[in-house]
C-alpha cells in the first residue's frame, strides 16, 4: 500500500509537470492561430492616379491631325489605372486624358497641340503561371477641333472636290471625330514578370472601327504652292494582331523605361476595294520608346519617341519626338 501511494504521488507530480510545460506551447499555438486570423488579406484592388503638368519640346512629322514642325508645348496629362486581381482573373481599366497648348514657328500664336481622351479595358485569365487569355476593348477621341496652322496665308485644296480656300488656320477635324473603337481577344505570355523588368507578348484577333464624319487629313506632296488635303472615310478592319511590350524600373525606381511594338495585318477591310488599297497598304505598325528619369517624388524628365504606319489614314510614316520636363503627383494604392 505504501509503495502504491508513493507510485501515485510520483505519477501525479510527473503529470502536473508535463502539463505546465505543455501550457506555454499551447499558448504559443493559440497566439499563432490568432496571428494567422489577424493577418491582412491579399489586396485585390490596385489604384494608380497621376496628374502631371509638363513643359516639352516636340517635333512632329506627318502625324494625323497635327501640324508638321517644332513645338514648345505645355501639357496637362492625367493618367488613371485600376486593376482587380482575384485568383486567375485580372481586370485592367486605363484612362488617359491629355490637353496641351504650344507655340510653334509655323503659326504666330498658341495652338492646341495635344488633345486626347482614351479609355482601355482588358480582362485576363491566367490559366497558367506564364500564359493567359485576354479580351480587350478601347475608345479614343479628342474634345476640340483640329487645325492645320501656317505662318502665312495658304491656299488649301480638298482632293477630289471643288472645296478650296486661303487661310492661316484650316480646320481638319471636328470635335470628337475621328472616333477610334478597337476590340481584340487572344492569348498572351509573361515570361518575365518582375518590377525591374516585365515582358509580355500577346497574339490574337483584333477589330477596328474608325468613324470620321467630315474629317480631313493633310496629304500634300509639295509639288504645288497649294496645300492639299484629303477626305477621310470610315474604316472597318479585322485581322491578326501581335503586340510586344517590355518595361520596368532601374536604379531604385529612379529610372523607368518602356518599349512597345504592335503590328496588325487585316484579312478583312471594308474600304479596300473602294479605295483601291493593296494588302500592303492595310498593314499597320505602331512603335513606342520611352525613358523616364525621376529627379524626386514630384519632378521627372523623360524622352518619348512614337512611330506609326497607318496608310488607311495617311500614306506616310507618322513620327513624333518629345523631350518633357514634368511636375506630377503620384498615388499608388493597394486595397
Amino acid at each position: 500500500m505504501r509503495r502504491f501511494v508513493i507510485f501515485c504521488f510520483i505519477f501525479v507530480s510527473f503529470f502536473c509537470l508535463m502539463a505546465e510545460e505543455a501550457a506555454p506551447a499551447a499558448d504559443a499555438n493559440a497566439e499563432a492561430a490568432n496571428s494567422t486570423e489577424a493577418a491582412p488579406a491579399e489586396p485585390h484592388h490596385f489604384i494608380y492616379f497621376k496628374p502631371k503638368l509638363s513643359v516639352s519640346f516636340l517635333n512632329n512629322h506627318s502625324v494625323s491631325g497635327k501640324t508638321d514642325g517644332i513645338y514648345f508645348q505645355t501639357d496637362l496629362d492625367i493618367v488613371f489605372n485600376y486593376k482587380y486581381v482575384m485568383n486567375i482573373h485580372e481586370f485592367l481599366g486605363d484612362l488617359n486624358l491629355k490637353e496641351g497648348l504650344s507655340y510653334t514657328p509655323m503659326f504666330s500664336g498658341l495652338v492646341i497641340a495635344s488633345d486626347l481622351f482614351k479609355v482601355d479595358a482588358r480582362y485576363n485569365a491566367m490559366f497558367h503561371k506564364y500564359v493567359g487569355f485576354y479580351a480587350k476593348a478601347g475608345l479614343e477621341t479628342h474634345f476640340f477641333p483640329g487645325y492645320d496652322y501656317r505662318s502665312d496665308e495658304t491656299a488649301y485644296t480638298v482632293a477630289g472636290t471643288k472645296k478650296s480656300g486661303t487661310t492661316k488656320k484650316f480646320k481638319l477635324t471636328p470635335s470628337g471625330l475621328p472616333l477610334y473603337l478597337t476590340q481584340g481577344a487572344g492569348i498572351f505570355t509573361r515570361p518575365l514578370d518582375k518590377e525591374y523588368a516585365n515582358l509580355e507578348i500577346a497574339l490574337g484577333l483584333a477589330a477596328r472601327e474608325v468613324v470620321v464624319g467630315d474629317s480631313l487629313v493633310v496629304d500634300d506632296d509639295g509639288g504645288t504652292d497649294e496645300r492639299e488635303v484629303s477626305e477621310l472615310t470610315n474604316i472597318y478592319d479585322a485581322g491578326g494582331e501581335l503586340t510586344v511590350t517590355f518595361k520596368g524600373m532601374a536604379e531604385q525606381n529612379k529610372i523607368a523605361y518602356e518599349l512597345m511594338v504592335r503590328a496588325m495585318m487585316p484579312f478583312y477591310s471594308k474600304d479596300r476595294a473602294e479605295r483601291d488599297l493593296t494588302w500592303g497598304d492595310l498593314f499597320q505598325l505602331e512603335a513606342k520608346a520611352r525613358v523616364d528619369f525621376n529627379v524626386n517624388k514630384y519632378l521627372a524628365f523623360y524622352y518619348e519617341f512614337n512611330l506609326k504606319r497607318d496608310f488607311q489614314i495617311i500614306k506616310k510614316w507618322q513620327m513624333t519626338n518629345g523631350l518633357y520636363l514634368s511636375l506630377y503627383y503620384e498615388l499608388d494604392k493597394k486595397m
